[in-house]
């Protein structure tokens, strides 16, 4: 059920409203489990990512996950993955010091885990601090994280909080050296183009996606408009 309202809350097909009362049901069988089982932090993490993942929906469900996140941390004190997500519901927060602290202290509990110096390398990015962060990523590919579309996207996000064109551009360029012939490549190619200036560079990657794809000819064509 937990999974199902992931799935659905990330869906933009589907109604706030459906949204919202699936989110309710799975709450509540999770609170009841949780009630069976109290001293569960599995459920306590299952149910505190749904309280994130919903927080859209009702904003008070960002203060059950810090909660509920608080208390999994006291039964798994060496949990890494408990830091990364307090760090989150830190960001939203806008405590950004502390949620880069947070990052730091899970990298600490382990640093041959590529993830942990992955997610760090991110956040450092995403709050200006680029060499620590550049440095973390590297690291974290050389540890084998695997560096797909998906791990590129998260890093073209981080860039993008501190908007670092050069620095996309040359994610953009990795990804289309794997796929060359992804029109959704292109096509954010083209808009981190124009919003560092060049204006017949992000034609020409507009085009190419169209070409690739007609289905982004319309999108092209208003793009170079």
């Amino acid at each position: 059920v937990n999974d199902a309202a992931l799935q659905i809350l990330g869906s933009s097909q589907i109604p706030s409203e459906t949204k919202k009362l699936v989110v309710e049901a799975a709450i509540e069988g999770m609170r009841r489990a949780l009630k069976l089982e109290p001293l569960n932090a599995r459920y306590m993490m299952m149910l505190g990512n749904t309280y994130m993942a919903a927080a859209d929906l009702n904003p008070s469900y960002l203060q059950e996950a810090d909660t509920l996140f608080g208390e999994a941390l006291k039964l798994s004190p060496t949990r890494e993955e408990l830091y990364f997500t307090i760090g989150q519901v830190r960001m939203f927060q806008g405590q950004n010091d502390e949620a880069l602290a947070l990052f730091k202290k899970a990298l600490d509990l382990n640093d041959t885990v590529p993830l942990s110096h992955w997610n760090y390398g991110l956040i450092s990015i995403a709050l200006g601090q680029k060499d620590i962060g550049a440095k973390e990523i590297a690291t974290a590919k050389e540890l084998g994280y695997k560096y797909d579309a998906r791990a590129m996207q998260y890093l073209l996000k981080a860039y993008g909080q501190i908007k670092d064109w050069p620095a996309m551009i040359a994610i953009y360029q990795d990804w289309l050296a794997g796929s060359p012939n992804d029109p959704a490549a292109y096509a954010g190619l083209a808009s981190v183009f124009a919003q560092a200036g060049d204006k017949q560079k992000a034609k020409e990657a507009a085009l190419k996606a169209a070409e690739i794809d007609p289905n982004y000819k319309t999108q092209a064509d208003e793009f170079i408009k």
